[in-house]
Parts: structure tokens; sequence; C-alpha cells
């Protein structure tokens, strides 16, 4: 998507009218999130950004994930401060919530 972004940026915009590519404001000015994606989760939210990615679900809906029982398996991959920040730090970082100290 990145990629796609500042190719049609150079191909439409002849690269005039933003500082940076598009893909250079992603880390300052989106968040992404997953949610049940399985395949590559971890590469995937490493290439976006670990401090950029948010774990979403949809509780009480139908739809979400309660109860969760493969997320310690989708998210293997990651050491535990990446683990920390998908699940609750960057959330907390976004929206100004104060987390109790462990």
């Amino acid at each position: 998507m990145l990629e796609a972004l500042d190719y049609q940026y150079g191909e439409t915009a002849n690269g005039k009218g933003l500082k940076k590519l598009p893909s250079e404001y992603f880390d300052t000015n989106f968040r992404g999130c997953f949610w049940f994606e399985k395949r590559n989760i971890c590469d995937t939210i490493r290439q976006l950004g670990v401090d950029n990615c948010l774990f979403q679900t949809d509780f009480p809906h139908p739809t979400c994930l309660y109860p969760m029982d493969d997320i310690a398996e989708r998210l293997a991959d990651f050491d535990e401060a990446e683990r920390y920040k998908v699940m609750f730090g960057n959330a907390a970082r976004v929206y100004s919530i104060d987390l109790p100290s462990e």
C-alpha cells in the first residue's frame, strides 16, 4: 500500500505539493490495526512500524474475538516489548490513557 501511494503520487502529482513521499507520512499521521489477520502478522506489523499498529476487537458484537484463544500464537514472533506496544501501549499513547505500572 505504501509503495503504491508513492508510485501514484509520482505518476499523478509529478512530485509536487508534498515535502515528503506519502509513505513517509505514515509514521506520524496514521495508525493501523489488526483483528482477524493471521498470516505473517508480526512481519506485516514490523513493516508498518510496531509503534503504529494496535490490536482491535469489536467486543461485545458477534464478530469480536472474545474469547481470544490464539493471540499468543499469532504474536509469537514478537518480543515482550513489541507485544506490549500492539496490545496495550500504543493505544494508551494515542488516546492518552495512563496505564498502571507493573
